[in-house]
């Protein structure tokens, strides 16, 4: 689904702009600062720049798959997995019977939204990028060229 999402970002950027060269660039950069801004690499941004992770579309992808991961497993805290969401973060004995919520590993994953909505967001920044990309073409005047 984030490929389709980026696929539709490369797709505005191609109708914005007319220089090949100049697509492949501003493309590759701004893909290499969403996917930062995304989750993937960088978990605890700065105050000022938070707010650019809600236009990541590589943060829902990523909150998505963490959701699917953890859903399917329990996390114990015990000898042999003494994991840091047990140790650090909520400071929990490490014993067998002792399984970490989901919510804990949520909150200390920085995971928001449900499956659901963050599915939801990847499709309407499919749909609208689609849509800026169609407005681009439509709009866009025909500037003739000297032979």
């Amino acid at each position: 689904m984030s490929a389709i999402t980026i696929m539709s970002l490369y797709i505005i950027s191609c109708c914005l702009f007319t220089c090949p060269s100049f697509v492949c660039h501003i493309g590759t950069v701004v893909a290499i600062i969403m996917l930062l801004f995304g989750g993937f690499y960088i978990k605890n941004l700065p105050y000022i720049v938070d707010y650019l992770a809600v236009l990541s579309p590589f943060q829902f992808a990523y909150n998505g798959a963490l959701i699917v991961l953890f859903n399917s497993v329990d996390v114990k805290c015990n000898d042999d997995i003494y994991t840091s969401v047990c140790s650090i973060y909520y400071n929990l004995p490490h014993t067998n019977q002792n399984i970490v919520p989901l919510s804990m590993i949520y909150s200390y994953l920085n995971i928001s939204g449900t499956l659901q909505s963050n599915i939801l967001v990847l499709l309407v920044y499919c749909i609208l990028s689609r849509v800026i990309a169609y407005l681009a073409l439509r709009f866009r005047k025909i500037v003739p060229t000297n032979k």
